[in-house]
């Protein structure tokens, strides 16, 4: 499983669109906690239930993606060698898929901020100070890391089409 993570506006949602034109089937966390909201979020707007689910007690990010694991389709998970998971924004996220998936690969996607600030709104700019302390949050009690210290491969987000699917390939050939 290939695991994206970067900032809004970073070029995540368009690598996933070159990645799927290579025979990878995208599994996207936003489409799967919509799914869920559906079946669970009676009585909440989509917000409230996100911030409901991740505050309660007994929930966290890391039950959080195991449930949201559980949402993808088991057949995906079996028959498609090239899974991306489009996006994760912490350390606990990442421990429960690599645990359940040891051979995943963390895959972070960058562009300059002057990119992303032309792609952004002033909400993304807010989202991305908070996405950064989560790099940085301990998932385990006493133990610190930085989910950006199990980054294993680097996708430009702000190169042309023609050098980014090349750049897939080539990083495909690999795995």
């Amino acid at each position: 499983m290939i695991v994206l993570t970067g900032l809004h506006g970073s070029g995540k949602s368009h690598l996933c669109s070159i990645l799927k034109s290579e025979g990878c089937y995208i599994v996207n966390k936003r489409e799967i906690l919509s799914r869920m909201f559906l079946d669970q979020g009676k009585g909440y707007s989509f917000d409230d239930w996100m911030k409901h689910q991740y505050t309660t007690p007994g929930n966290d990010a890391a039950n959080m993606m195991l449930r949201i694991l559980d949402y993808v389709p088991k057949d995906q998970l079996i028959q498609n060698m090239l899974l991306v998971f489009d996006a994760i924004h912490n350390l606990a996220e990442w421990e429960v898929i690599y645990t359940k998936y040891p051979n995943s690969i963390l895959a972070l996607v960058a562009s300059p901020l002057n990119v992303r600030a032309s792609r952004n709104s002033i909400e993304d700019e807010i989202l991305d100070k908070k996405r950064v302390q989560y790099w940085h949050e301990s998932s385990v009690e006493g133990k610190s890391s930085c989910l950006m210290s199990h980054v294993e491969a680097c996708f430009n987000g702000n190169i042309s089409d023609t050098v980014q699917t090349q750049i897939v390939r080539e990083f495909i050939s690999t795995l």
